[in-house]
């Protein structure tokens, strides 16, 4: 379980600096713990532990009001390598053994026939259930495969059960219930697929430990328009000279902190871009690696003429 729980405070901060708090509350959001059930108690802990190792740093100490300081935390090149290594791990280890149930069906005299059988029956619903529940939050789940893996598992897991109690000579009398749906946190974005003349297409490394490119962008404040918020990360490339800026369509998706509703604007420009970021001019044939991978590269498809 504090394997998952290195894995996924890496996983978020592999995006952007948060504090401890911020990282307990997406943990602890509905959504995602559905889909990665750990013990956000053992977070700080897990954070010391990464701090200690050199895998995360300490970037800032912020302050909001009244309300204590929070520390802010960012990955290392040395923390995002061992999480790259943990992920290579995940892929080829065996799936965990060591399930009670597992014992439980290696000992049913324990509990006597009659008991077994309502046992296996309530079993029974519950992954009737989880399967609903499962089918209600696919669309809250980080990516389609971990929603579409949970789905073939469990229901192969029913249908074993299924088969098991009509071998021990009982009957199914599962129902469905009802399956509250899931709330995950709305983040706004503003992301700018920035073209000069030539088609070349501006990126931006928001993180200088970071070897991958962004398309420029920024979250919207509260109640801010996304205009406005286009318009301040435009500002942020002095040198920068914007010519058309137009909303071309609204993307939405899972992503790592929440449910993210994206306004991707067309933006023309010319100019060399100045300012606190790396940033540079890539031809689209030759982009080079990027935060998100296919993401990008289709919300350019779909804004810059071929």
């Amino acid at each position: 379980m504090r394997l998952l729980t290195r894995l996924l405070i890496l996983w978020l901060l592999s995006e952007r600096p948060l504090h401890g708090y911020r990282i307990k509350q997406i943990l602890d959001e509905e959504g995602l713990r559905f889909w990665f059930p750990v013990e956000v108690g053992s977070l700080y802990s897990v954070l010391r532990t990464l701090e200690r190792e050199g895998h995360v740093r300490v970037v800032g100490v912020e302050r909001e009001g009244r309300r204590p300081q929070r520390t802010q935390f960012a990955i290392t090149p040395e923390g995002r390598r061992h999480f790259q290594m943990l992920l290579q791990e995940a892929w080829i280890s065996p799936p965990k053994k060591g399930d009670p149930f597992q014992l439980a069906l290696a000992a049913p005299s324990e509990l006597g026939d009659e008991v077994v059988r309502r046992l296996a029956q309530t079993r029974l619903t519950m992954l009737e259930q989880r399967l609903a529940t499962i089918q209600a939050r696919s669309r809250s789940a980080p990516a389609a495969a971990v929603a579409g893996r949970e789905a073939v598992l469990t229901e192969a897991e029913f249908r074993w059960l299924e088969e098991w109690i009509r071998s021990q000579g009982g009957d199914q009398d599962g129902g469905d219930r009802a399956v509250p749906k899931s709330r995950p946190e709305v983040q706004l974005i503003a992301n700018l697929v920035v073209h000069d003349a030539e088609s070349r297409i501006l990126l931006v490394r928001y993180d200088p430990d970071d070897e991958r490119w962004w398309l420029p962008g920024a979250d919207l404040e509260p109640y801010q328009h996304p205009d406005q918020a286009a318009r301040e990360v435009l500002a942020a490339f002095p040198g920068l000279r914007p010519e058309v800026l137009s909303m071309s369509f609204v993307d939405s998706f899972r992503g790592r902190r929440g449910w993210h509703v994206v306004f991707n604007y067309g933006v023309s420009a010319e100019g060399e871009p100045g300012g606190a970021y790396p940033a540079g001019w890539f031809s689209v044939a030759e982009l080079p690696r990027t935060v998100h991978g296919a993401w990008e590269k289709e919300v350019i498809r779909r804004i810059v003429p071929s």
